[in-house]
């Protein structure tokens, strides 16, 4: 499962999420969905984008998390 640190980044640079979802464009809501793990695809113009306004590199927000053991 992949994660993100986009919320811990926009927070770092005092954004709101109004904000950050108005420069790259999108609705708050979808915002708030990719914040909270809920969205399965992003265009890659859009997360082109988010690095730049947060001023990172597309590994900066991404992770990898460990899958929980199914028995």
């Amino acid at each position: 499962m992949i994660g993100n640190r986009v919320r811990e980044m926009r927070e770092a640079l005092a954004l709101t999420q109004a904000q950050l979802a108005a420069r790259l464009r999108i609705r708050r809501a979808t915002l708030s969905r990719l914040e909270n793990g809920k969205v399965g695809c992003l265009d890659l113009r859009i997360f082109d984008r988010l690095c730049q306004i947060l001023e990172c590199q597309p590994g900066d927000l991404l992770f990898r998390r460990a899958r929980a053991r199914r028995r």
